[in-house]
């Protein structure tokens, strides 16, 4: 999470934990895959669960509506598989595949 809000949200946008929601399909499917070295479809997998289980968390403190819990939950639902399925591309390809 220290990653996806310190470096993803706050350092790389200056995005507000609160619409963190919006923006985890390009973070998972794009961000991440480039510039996390230890990106693999495995930690994409673990960090899209950690992500639902912060949202969750927050969402039970009142820090974001049960509308931006919804929209997490589907987000990874929609689209693991294909975040998934770049990592293998990116990882087989190189970076001159995203370039």
């Amino acid at each position: 999470m220290a990653f996806f809000l310190n470096r993803y949200l706050l350092h790389y946008d200056a995005i507000p934990m609160q619409d963190g929601p919006q923006h985890i399909d390009d973070f998972l499917g794009n961000w991440f895959i480039r510039k996390a070295m230890w990106s693999s479809p495995k930690t994409i997998q673990q960090t899209a669960a950690s992500l639902k289980k912060f949202y969750k968390c927050m969402c039970e403190r009142g820090h974001v509506s049960s509308e931006d819990l919804d929209e997490v939950l589907d987000t990874v639902k929609e689209n693991l598989q294909d975040w998934k399925d770049a990592c293998e591309d990116f990882d087989a390809l190189g970076a001159s595949f995203w370039y």
